[in-house]
């Protein structure tokens, strides 16, 4: 089976629970990948009442660590891609933010709807003209059936000078090394991707973008014990951290 992310050939190399796990033979690439067919195809189920308010203290941190950066002020357009019911964008809205939604799961623009929130179901449903200064993509790169395809359209929506933010768990994270099965990149039975840092940066230069930097935030998981935040630090700078972090620059 060709990789989603260079199209080299892969090899099949463990299962877990909800993945048949195939890795690429690009020494350069080497990313994982779900083989396992998916009901829903990565796309997650929002009918269910979810409480995501242990997230708004994440969320208003998030906004203020955008704002002390540079990378975001106060007239900028954000655009929060795989935005699930609205968590973050919500918090954005709060702060008086021009917030627009991406999502694919109809389930989940219903609560969009309710709260209000512009939304639509792709990025291609968007009015052409509309750019964005920030795009937010939050624990979403592993549920897209190709990864590539939507970081190169999400650059074509970026604005001059604009900034996309991508999170997901690092499939080659000491847990995720020890304990598979427990770890956030192979736990969930929606993700489709488990990345690498390496695989990750082979995905953003194969989608065009040549500037992108990877940061520690103590602030991404919420509800971290300082023990814990003191150790994926640790962790972060010999890339076994539990999460990869990536801000990457319109150039």
């Amino acid at each position: 089976m060709k990789c989603p992310l260079c199209h080299s050939e892969s090899k099949p190399v463990f299962n877990t629970e909800y993945a048949k796990v195939n890795q690429c033979l690009n020494i350069s690439c080497k990313h994982k990948f779900n083989t396992e067919s998916l009901p829903r195809g990565g796309v997650m189920d929002y009918s269910g009442a979810d409480d995501f308010s242990i997230y708004r203290q994440r969320n208003l941190e998030m906004i203020d660590y955008l704002l002390n950066q540079g990378y975001l002020n106060t007239q900028a357009k954000v655009l929060d891609l795989g935005c699930g019911e609205g968590h973050i964008a919500q918090t954005f809205s709060d702060r008086k933010f021009d917030v627009t939604c991406v999502e694919l799961s109809s389930s989940a623009r219903k609560i969009l709807d309710q709260r209000g929130l512009v939304n639509y179901p792709t990025t291609q449903d968007i009015p052409p003209d509309i750019r964005f200064d920030l795009i937010l993509m939050i624990e979403v790169i592993e549920h897209l059936k190709s990864p590539v395809s939507v970081i190169k359209e999400a650059k074509n929506r970026l604005t001059d000078k604009g900034i996309i933010f991508v999170t997901t768990p690092c499939a080659d994270g000491l847990k995720a090394r020890l304990f598979p099965e427990k770890s956030e990149a192979y736990q969930e039975p929606t993700h489709l991707h488990f990345f690498s840092s390496q695989s990750l940066n082979s995905c953003f230069q194969i989608a065009g973008f040549s500037e992108f930097q990877r940061f520690y935030l103590p602030w991404i998981i919420p509800n971290r014990s300082p023990v814990l935040k003191t150790l994926d630090k640790l962790l972060y700078g010999i890339d076994l951290n539990s999460h990869l972090t990536y801000f990457l620059f319109n150039s």
